[in-house]
């Protein structure tokens, strides 16, 4: 070590001699290629001060990872020396230089696992990135630059990163500021990435994929980057394409950070956040995590981020410790108005011809005043004065100069549309002007002038567009060339244009172009579609077996046919119902819709086709039925046959439309055009089923699934300990099955996770991510199987606990454990629960102790004994946390122990204490527990959590009453097989063997408060439900379900007889409107107060159904079986 401290000395001594030498030796640098080296010098300079710093701060550090650098630290250090060597050698012999400058970024700890993954596939915004043509002009806003450079380059006192919000309105530079900055620091590898947010790109630069793009980005500029991020991407592969913001924060650019130790900064720059497109969930996640969480990357890591100071942002960005704001508003006026001179002379000083009228460039104060601080008013009038059609650019200076109408941004935008244009009111050109650029600023992506062509309204000519762009040079990009897409020069012309006080004669209806873009694309897909678009030589060949087929797709498909195919739909949502356009989609849905869904088969896009389709049904809604119709059953069709479609195109043809039914309106209009297809002589369904997919397991039984909010995504679960995710839209599996055996799985409280519990000791941690199960964190560390787990209250924590006498606790954000493990001596751990403040976690063992531990000392603070005999299934904190709560199924034991450790640990023995307790039921207010009592179950107690005891007087005292529910002596030897409490509280519904229910006020103090219904069922009750907010009763049984009245114990109508010889369970709908019964293998649905069945029985399973759930707001069942198949019923 001292000899490392030497060798640092010496490279002092370096640094120190070659300044000497370039203060003895300034004329050196009046030749150009030495100013070159000196610039380099610098550079070397900065990069060595940050090697010196982390040496400084962290010694042993570099102690620790020596070996893990490329050669060593003594290896760099020499490196370094011999670099400030070579550049002082080539300023003494005036020579041209080429050496590497030496840059450390990170140093790594890992294993270098290759780059056996390919990153160059995942969802990534490629183009997104700056472009210095885009920065400042020399010379210019050096003040506000200087500022951000010293804020990247100085040291960050804070352990987090840091950002500066760069905020100011429309044109005031802040993009410019942006690209400067980022060009800035990418020679030197500072640069991290940089993502330019663009409001006519928002289908592109989405939220979805800004941390994506970000942290690809670092792979690129950073090799043990590109390792971690390798690791992560093998072990879940799913995170090349995932939608969730958060999960790409955590897991692509957090989790990466937190392995890596890295010397000198590493910038972001996201520029133009307001302009940021995407998914509104997602864009209020994105702004959230740049709020509240981006200071948990390390202390190295500078985010610049430019927007306008919009109020959900002022009020996100505002008042945080790690956020600096600058105002664009608050800078130096005089710098401000220096740098627009600069500007204006650099641009126009050229412009000698106009000095006859404005001698000694007089005319620049008046720019500069007429600007307002403005640099897009700068930009824009210099882009008039240097490319306005007709004009010398004297004569638009000229303008501009006289005119004191031009001042502002809106007055000067005005006044260049006046200038090519001269519209009035009477103006026929006024309308293609209009339609022109509304479909510029309406597209859901930049298009060309070719395709924008393409897209012309009903009475406009193919030269419609060049004739209106060819002159708006300093208003749109992509004017001159016919591949170049047309946008938008600013943001603020765009915001102009559709602001109609702003724009007056120049407005732009969105609404409109919505409409004449919906005819536009509609009547393109009409015109071009045609069957095998892409020539396919054969039938058989699967899309990805087709050689070229982007090369084919680019040449058979037009950009303007492809932009039509991906988002008509949309603009016919935006688009209110009207008899041309229901012309023009009858002629799609008769000719062209398998055409549309073989086209989107090949560009990846058919999953969608469905919601496209039932966006056209919506459309139509009353105003037209065969639409409606069309809609609803293409939709069938989409649902069934989309997995082989997005296999292979031909499909559509050769599969699909054979074997759709006979009565499915897409078999009966496209059936006779296609006769030399596949016959189905006998088995051809008539009609649609309510079974819209079958997804099979194979051999296995499914022992549980899960179904994503919105119903796209489905995780299923296998007795062998199999755990697959499918596409519900395509039935096709997602990702390669998990095949690792289990113990079970817990829900989180929100139901936002999945945690699986395995037996070689890992924990698979599942999160529900924009509807889609995806594999959050993989926790290792137990050795032995996992036998049970719980989540915190809030969600942000899992303790886990398994057959290695261990309990662990993770940090889900994290995906880290939390210090060390807890050690206990217990066989085997059964149970966990954390207090509601999580500050205490209680386990109960297989040896019938119960343990209650300190979350944060990792402490044991005391355990419970003597209350079981064996294994305690469940332990609960009480809602006021001084109590715990545990249950044996065995022994038939309840016990409630003190938790506050205010007196000595101890049991609270519970009177009437049997050998066997299955059922036991929770109030909803977490005040009283409901249990049986006897092995033969046919009485029900009722505890108070807070003293232990029975709630109302002994059973002697009030036989029938509050305390004790007990049935009459004909049913004493049938036991209790349901119970149900009311939403209130203030009812117990009670169901026995013997087919009888008992219905009991809790709180009433009337002897024999209790009632019977009567003749509730021949054989033993299966369910007890209350519904329609407790005032009614559900009783199931064998073949029946009944319903009563809770206040007047009457029965509602006759039993509902199921028409199966089996035990009935039953659910309903969130509204209790609908019911649904379960039994034997099948399913039916009906309407309660109608009492009819709504559908056919919903046959399809060849084994007993195990699970049947309502999903997408009551619109779809999910069921799985014992063989071994998920369905999705469609109601």
């Amino acid at each position: 070590q001292k000899q490392r401290d030497a060798n640092i000395a010496l490279l002092f001594e370096t640094m120190d001699d070659t300044y000497n030498f370039i203060l003895e030796s300034r004329d050196v640098f009046q030749v150009k290629s030495h100013i070159t080296i000196a610039a380099r010098l610098v550079q070397q300079t900065s990069e060595c001060g940050y090697f010196i710093m982390h040496y400084a701060k962290d010694v042993k550090f570099w102690h620790r990872t020596a070996n893990n650098l490329f050669g060593g630290v003594d290896d760099q250090i020499t490196a370094f020396q011999s670099s400030f060597i070579t550049l002082r050698a080539a300023l003494q012999e005036r020579a041209t230089i080429n050496t590497e400058i030496m840059i450390i970024q990170t140093v790594t700890l890992l294993q270098d696992f290759g780059d056996d993954v390919n990153l160059n596939d995942m969802n990534y915004a490629g183009d997104a990135g700056f472009l210095p043509e885009k920065g400042c002009l020399p010379g210019t806003r050096t003040a506000v630059i200087d500022r951000i450079s010293e804020w990247v380059t100085s040291p960050n006192p804070s352990p987090g990163a840091s950002l500066l919000w760069l905020k100011g309105f429309a044109g005031s530079g802040k993009s410019a500021i942006a690209h400067t900055s980022a060009h800035l620091f990418s020679p030197s590898r500072r640069l991290g990435s940089s993502f330019i947010f663009d409001a006519s790109r928002t289908s592109e630069r989405r939220a979805e994929v800004v941390f994506r793009t970000i942290s690809r980005d670092l792979a690129g500029v950073n090799r043990q980057w590109k390792t971690c991020l390798t690791k992560i991407i093998r072990e879940n592969p799913d995170l090349r394409h995932t939608s969730s913001v958060r999960r790409q924060f955590e897991q692509l650019l957090l989790a990466p950070a937190l392995q890596l130790e890295f010397i000198g900064p590493i910038l972001i720059v996201i520029d133009a956040l307001d302009e940021c497109g995407g998914a509104l969930e997602a864009k209020r996640e994105l702004l959230a995590i740049l709020a509240t969480r981006i200071s948990e990357l390390p202390s190295n890591f500078r985010i610049l981020l430019t927007s306008r100071p919009e109020r959900d942002i002022e009020e996100a960005l505002s008042g945080k410790s790690h956020i600096t704001v600058v105002n664009m508003q608050e800078l130096d006026e005089t710098a401000a108005d220096n740098d627009l001179t600069t500007y204006y002379k650099t641009r126009l000083g050229h412009l000698t011809d106009i000095e006859d009228v404005w001698p000694d460039q007089s005319w620049i104060p008046i720019l500069v005043r007429r600007s307002e601080r403005l640099f897009q008013w700068a930009f824009t009038a210099c882009e008039f004065v240097l490319y306005a059609p007709g004009r010398e650019p004297s004569e638009s200076l000229e303008m501009l100069v006289s005119s004191s109408r031009l001042d502002g941004i809106d007055n000067l935008y005005s006044g260049i549309l006046h200038n090519i244009f001269g519209f009035t009111e009477e103006d026929q050109r006024l309308s293609r002007f209009r339609s022109v650029l509304g479909r510029v600023l309406t597209v859901r992506e930049p298009l060309t002038v070719s395709a924008l062509s393409k897209l012309h309204g009903e009475h406009e000519g193919a030269g419609a567009v060049k004739s209106i762009v060819r002159f708006m040079g300093s208003l749109l990009s992509g004017v001159s060339d016919e591949e170049s897409p047309v946008q938008t020069l600013h943001t603020s012309f765009r915001d102009y244009l559709k602001d109609s006080r702003r724009s007056k004669l120049y407005h732009i209806s969105e609404s409109a172009s919505e409409v004449e873009l919906a005819h536009s694309a509609i009547r393109i897909m009409n015109a071009e579609l045609v069957f095998n678009i892409c020539d396919f030589p054969s039938s058989e060949l699967a899309n990805s077996d087709v050689e070229n087929l982007d090369d084919l797709i680019r040449r058979r498909i037009s950009l303007a046919l492809l932009y039509s195919i991906r988002f008509w739909s949309g603009h016919l949502s935006a688009s209110g119902f009207s008899e041309s356009l229901a012309k023009l989609l009858h002629t799609f849905i008769h000719g062209r819709f398998l055409f549309w869904l073989e086209a989107l088969s090949l560009i990846k896009q058919i999953d969608t086709a469905s919601a496209a389709v039932r966006i056209m049904a919506g459309w139509a809604s009353d105003c037209d039925a065969d639409i409606r119709l069309f809609g609803h059953d293409a939709a069938k069709f989409i649902a069934v046959f989309g997995g082989a479609i997005a296999h292979s195109a031909p499909h559509v043809y050769i599969s699909a439309l054979p074997f759709s039914p006979r009565k499915s309106l897409v078999a009966k209009y496209y059936s006779e055009q296609y006769p030399r297809t596949l016959v189905v002589e006998t088995g051809r369904q008539p009609a649609w089923t309510s079974l819209e997919k079958s997804i099979s397991s194979g051999t296995e039984k499914i022992r549980g699934v899960a179904l994503s909010r919105d119903g796209k995504k489905i995780a299923s679960g296998t007795l062998g300990g199999t755990i697959q995710f499918w596409n519900s839209e395509t039935t096709e599996a997602i990702g390669p099955a998990w095949r690792r055996r289990g113990h079970g799985s817990e829900i989180s409280p929100d139901g936002r996770y999945i945690a699986s519990l395995l037996e070689d000791g890992a924990v698979l941690l599942w999160e529900d991510v924009d509807d889609k199960w995806n594999l959050k964190w993989e926790f290792q560390g137990h050795t032995e199987w996992i036998l049970s787990a719980a989540f915190s209250l809030d969600c942000v924590r899992l303790v886990t606990a398994g057959g290695d006498h261990t309990i662990r606790i993770w940090d889900i954000v994290t995906g880290q454990g939390l210090g060390t493990h807890l050690e206990t001596t217990d066989d085997s751990i059964y149970s966990l629960s954390f207090s509601r403040d999580m500050s205490r976690v209680v386990s109960g063992g297989v040896d019938g102790i119960i343990r209650i531990w300190d979350v944060d000392t990792r402490a044991e603070l005391g355990t419970l004994k003597g209350g079981h005999t064996s294994l305690v299934d469940h332990v609960w904190f009480s809602h006021d946390q001084h109590h715990v709560i545990s249950m044996n199924h065995v022994d038939g034991v309840i016990c409630i122990w003190d938790a506050s450790f205010d007196v000595q640990l101890e049991r609270l023995p519970l009177e009437q204490r049997d050998r066997y307790a299955p059922r036991v039921a929770l109030s909803k207010d977490g005040k009283h527990i409901y249990s049986t009592a006897s092995r033969r179950e046919n009485v029900l107690q009722i505890w108070d959590i807070s003293t232990g005891q029975l709630s109302r007087p002994s059973m002697e005292n009030l036989p029938a009453a509050n305390n004790v529910l007990r049935a009459t002596a004909n049913d004493s030897n049938y036991s209790i097989s349901s119970i149900a409490i009311s939403p209130d509280n203030t009812y117990v519904a009670v169901g026995y063997g013997s087919g009888l229910v008992y219905v009991w006020a809790v709180e009433s103090d009337v002897v024999g408060n209790g009632s019977v219904l009567e003749n509730c069922h021949s054989t033993s009750v299966s369910d007890v439900m209350f519904i329609n907010e407790g005032d009614r009763l559900a009783v199931s049984g064998y073949s029946t379900v009944r319903f009563w009245n809770t206040k007047t114990r009457l029965s509602i109508g006759e039993p509902w007889q199921v028409d199966d010889d089996d035990s009935v369970r039953i659910g309903f709908s969130s509204d209790s409107k609908l019911m649904i019964t379960g039994a034997e293998k099948t399913i039916r649905v009906w309407g309660v107060d109608t009492r009819q069945l709504l559908y056919e029985p919903l046959d399809g399973h060849s084994d007993w159904v195990q699970s049947v759930h309502f999903a997408l707001n009551d619109t779809k069942i999910v069921s799985s079986s014992s063989d071994g198949t998920i369905r999705i019923w469609a109601l």
